[in-house]
Parts: C-alpha cells; structure tokens; sequence
C-alpha cells in the first residue's frame, strides 16, 4: 500500500511537469542600459569609407595633419557679404611713375645720349617706352635703351623708329613699345642714338618711360 502511494505521487509530479510545458513559460528580461558619454580611444581599421551627412562642424585640435589623396576639387560658398580674405604681395607696393630725357645733337655730331636717373631706394620696372627723333629729311637713325639688370650691363635693346611725317625740312620718327624691363636698383636708364659719321645739320632725341617701382 505505502510503495502504491509513493509511485502516485510521482506520477502526479510528472503530469504536472507535463502540463507547464505544455502551456509554455513566460521568461521576461531586460536590457542592459548607458548612460553618459562613451569614454576611451576609438580605433577604426581597414581604411573603411564613411559618410558625414548634414553638414557637421568638425574640430582639429591644434597641430593636427590632414591628409588629402589624389586632386579633390575644393568650393567655396561664401557669399559676397561674407567674402574671403586674401593679400596681394605685389600690387600694394607698385608705385607708378614717368620720366623722360632728351638729348640734342648738333651739326656734324653723329651719337648722343641721354638718361633716366634711378630713384634711390627702390627698383623701377619699366613697362613702356617711347621715343621720338627729329632729324633732317633724309637721314636716319638708330635708337637704343639700355639697363642693367643682375649686374650686367648695361644692355641695350634697339626701339624700331618709323616715320610720321615731314615738315619744314625735317623728318618726324616715332615709337611706342611695351615691353617689360627691370634695372637694378640704384641704375639709371639709357637712350642712345647714332647716325651717318659727319651727318650735317642738328638733330633731336626724346624718350619717355612709364611703369613702377618696388621697394626691395
């Protein structure tokens, strides 16, 4: 009798057993939770690409490097109320000037000259030159300007006079050129003119230069 009630109360326990699996078991959890900011170094591998959308404000701590492959356009969106700053290292200190120098030759003499003395302290950049010739009809000449540049010279270079007209005995010659030549600081400009050994009757010379100077 007593074994018979031993084997009933497990069968029991074991219908029980049965049953609650049957009708399932209920397993609530929950998840872990942060709060504040995360702390510590990130490290990103494997050179992955990523995306910054919305335009956000990026930070680089002083002596940061930015590298930058390949050739990226760049644009910039400031607006005209807004513009970016920028210097001219050159414009600002371009002063602008002209000169001019004459030279007479008389009768029977056939070279002559005249100079452009240097301004002191600065270096003139000549960007135009024009020269003038007054001699009697049927002559010609030849004119030359002549600087120094890095120490040598000076040299000159040949200014082509053509005709412009004939008047009252005398032949008019004229031209302007614009090239750009540099005499070294503290050198003058030259003009030199020549024609036929024993030329009879005078002639006149005029040049006149445009540019600026630069303190060096």
């Amino acid at each position: 009798m007593f074994k018979f009630k031993n084997n009933s109360f497990g069968l029991v326990g074991f219908m029980l057993a049965i049953l609650t699996l049957s009708f399932g078991v209920n397993v609530s959890y929950a998840a872990p939770t942060t709060t504040g900011q995360p702390t510590g170094n990130v490290n990103v591998v494997n050179t992955p690409n990523v995306n910054v959308a919305n335009q956000p404000t990026v930070g680089l701590a002083p002596g940061s490097n930015v590298g930058i492959s390949g050739n990226p356009g760049v644009t910039i969106t400031n607006p005209s109320s807004s513009p970016i700053p920028f210097t001219d290292t050159d414009n600002p200190a371009r002063h602008p000037f002209v000169a001019r120098c004459e030279a007479d030759l008389p009768d029977g003499q056939d070279f002559g000259a005249c100079r452009i003395s240097a301004q002191q302290g600065v270096r003139s950049v000549l960007e135009v030159e024009s020269a003038a010739a007054l001699l009697p009809t049927g002559q010609r000449a030849s004119v030359k300007i002549g600087i120094t540049t890095n120490g040598s010279g000076p040299l000159t270079f040949a200014l082509p006079l053509s005709l412009q007209m004939t008047s009252s005995g005398l032949d008019f010659f004229g031209t302007t050129t614009s090239a750009r030549l540099y005499p070294d600081p503290g050198t003058d400009t030259l003009l030199e003119v020549s024609r036929p050994v024993g030329a009879a009757g005078s002639a006149h010379l005029e040049l006149r230069v445009s540019g600026y100077t630069l303190t060096p």
